[in-house]
């Protein structure tokens, strides 16, 4: 039986491993691209997470509050891709 990683230590190797890549899409593309880019693969990361929970993997409330942050995360209005609507 494997020990499920914490959703905070999950995201943090995500991050060490995303950051390099933003950097070199922003290199290489407009930051603004680069950053609709990788929020749409977070959106669309954090929604398949949120169904593997709902259905009763790792059913802890600290899962939600990150996945909900990660997916919202510098959206004023929440947009038409707030999880709520989905």
């Amino acid at each position: 039986m494997t020990a499920e990683i914490p959703t905070l230590t999950k995201r943090k190797l995500q991050a060490q491993v995303v950051g390099p890549i933003y950097a070199e899409m922003v290199d290489q593309i407009t930051e603004q691209r680069a950053a609709a880019i990788l929020d749409a693969a977070i959106c669309k990361a954090a929604i398949a997470e949120g169904k593997y929970f709902s259905r009763g993997g790792g059913n802890d409330i600290s899962n939600l509050q990150v996945l909900y942050a990660t997916c919202n995360r510098g959206k004023s209005n929440h947009g038409d891709r707030d999880f709520h609507q989905l």
